[in-house]
């Protein structure tokens, strides 16, 4: 017979490991679409850095995509994208 507990650490951790890869989904799909963002503005190096990041180790990719596109989300009026809380 199975414990009590143990149904129930499996269960959150089904729970947790469900809601990190929603998390996940939703992240990465705004991440490609701040790369093709870089490409549209003509920031070719930028983009061309995050999309081989995107490939090779995305993590990183994303804080760099994110720094850029906080620097230039003034100038490129996507700040609702971005969600600066700059006025």
């Amino acid at each position: 017979m199975v414990r009590d507990e143990f149904v129930e650490e499996w269960a959150w951790s089904r729970a947790l490991g469900l809601c990190f890869l929603e998390f996940s989904v939703v992240v990465y799909i705004c991440y490609l679409a701040l790369i093709v963002l870089f490409f549209y503005k003509r920031e070719v190096g930028g983009g061309i850095l995050c999309a081989a990041c995107a490939v090779l180790c995305a993590p990183v990719g994303v804080m760099i995509a994110l720094v850029l596109g906080w620097v230039n989300a003034g100038r490129w009026r996507t700040r609702a994208f971005m969600a600066c809380g700059r006025p």
